[in-house]
């Protein structure tokens, strides 16, 4: 909402609301914007539709196709996240019903999100600069702990016992809108797929886990990767996987990205590696918690007016012209200061507290870190996400942000501890003073 109302080109009419005890409540008070804005919630969708808008954002989890029916035959244009690109993932049926009803209103039905849609956006933008591309790969990589215990996890079955029957099975089903990401890739690269398949695999918790609203004991499942493979002519074309963890302590160990990978095999070749968490430190808890939510709404959000423009039908990227955000300029941040170069082996202080859980210090540092969460942190969940996002950042990023709290030498020791070098500690603790007197600190 906070997107769509910052835009001075759109208005906002009218809001949808999926709980009964939100209908007939202000905009304002129900987005906690401190105003009220005139606009109320129905869930009443005939009267969405009397307000005759030019585009419906439409976002929830589970979509109702009767609905979706309505508002395109009523002409109105429909951006969605709720599981849709192609339509594949609803089944034949309901795609054919809902390219009807937008052809019939003259009205067009696209859906987005990070992924699927802006992660499969991007890699057909990589393909740019190739003569030729073979095959295209996009992971999504993420710990999404501090996230396992919402709503829209609970068909993927963390926690469930290793070799749990049909449980595979389970996840291609929870997963099935990855099919619609290789139907829509292989759209933007001119292939018909004419095969998709989907390959699951699991990793297992080491220890008991403390996971808010889930029971993940050692042993089960808490990782998963699902990679769904679209072929044409009976050779692989295009894939988009997932590997989700819910803990970095997992047999097998899985490498975590924290990132979307792009791969495109061509001449050239072509890998892109996309980061959208905000750097730690840099918003507040809500926010960060939020994030999620921002980045899947935005593509849709931002594609509105071309939605609006299109062809009638289902349409996809291919059928918009480009899409992107406002620019907004604003001041530069300050610059930082210069960071000498790390001089040690192994661990440096580009390591993460990821890497340095390999070590005993490492071990030591992070407890730390999971201890000082649970004293700042409101509940479980909060603490949960500091604990997991601090585990991926640098020993260097971490001084930064630590407002003089962590400072250059405990980095050192940490690094020299680490790396099974204490005397480098102790020859560091016998100096400093003589260089403090040497700068006229002492």
């Amino acid at each position: 909402m906070k997107g769509i109302l910052e835009r001075p080109e759109l208005e906002l009419v009218g809001v949808y609301a999926f709980s009964e005890d939100k209908v007939g409540k202000d905009l304002g008070e129900l987005c906690d914007l401190g105003q009220t804005l005139g606009v109320a919630a129905t869930n009443d969708i005939g009267e969405i539709i009397g307000l005759k808008p030019d585009c419906v954002v439409y976002v929830p989890l589970h979509p109702d196709v009767d609905h979706l029916e309505q508002l395109l035959r009523a002409g109105i244009n429909v951006a969605t996240t709720a599981h849709f690109m192609t339509g594949r993932a609803y089944g034949e049926e309901a795609r054919a019903r809902l390219e009807a009803a937008a052809v019939e209103g003259g009205a067009s039905l696209f859906g987005s999100g990070v992924n699927p849609g802006y992660v499969q956006y991007l890699a057909a933008v990589a393909t740019n600069v190739c003569r030729t591309a073979s095959y295209v790969r996009i992971l999504e990589s993420f710990d999404i702990g501090p996230w396992a215990g919402d709503a829209n996890q609970d068909e993927l079955g963390w926690g469930r016992p290793a070799n749990s029957p049909n449980h595979a099975a389970d996840i291609e089903h929870a997963t099935i809108p990855f099919g619609d990401t290789c139907e829509a890739l292989a759209d933007l690269l001119g292939v018909t797929i004419d095969d998709i398949r989907c390959d699951v695999e699991f990793t297992y918790a080491t220890k008991d886990l403390n996971i808010p609203g889930r029971d993940v004991r050692a042993g089960t499942v808490a990782g998963i990767q699902a990679r769904w493979i679209g072929s044409a002519g009976g050779l692989d074309a295009v894939e988009t996987a997932v590997r989700w963890t819910i803990t970095s302590d997992t047999e097998p160990r899985w490498d975590i990205a924290m990132a979307y990978e792009i791969e495109v095999r061509g001449h050239p070749n072509v890998t892109m590696r996309a980061e959208v968490l905000p750097e730690f430190g840099s918003m507040t808890m809500d926010e960060m918690v939020g994030v999620g939510s921002v980045i899947t709404a935005m593509p849709v959000v931002n594609a509105i007016p071309a939605v609006v423009a299109a062809t009638p039908g289902i349409v996809g990227y291919r059928d918009l012209p480009g899409v992107a955000t406002r620019l907004v300029p604003a001041p530069p941040p300050a610059p930082a200061d210069p960071i000498p170069a790390p001089t040690r082996p192994h661990f440096t202080r580009q390591s993460t507290l990821r890497e340095l859980t390999d070590s005993r210090v490492g071990r030591l540092f992070n407890r730390m870190v999971i201890s000082q969460a649970k004293k700042t942190a409101t509940n479980e969940r909060e603490a949960a996400m500091f604990a997991g996002m601090a585990a991926y950042q640098s020993l260097e990023k971490m001084a930064q942000m630590s407002d003089g709290k962590m400072s250059w030498s405990m980095v050192d020791s940490i690094v020299d501890l680490a790396n099974g070098q204490p005397h480098r500690v102790v020859g560091r603790a016998v100096i400093a003073p003589f260089r403090r007197r040497k700068n006229g600190s002492a």
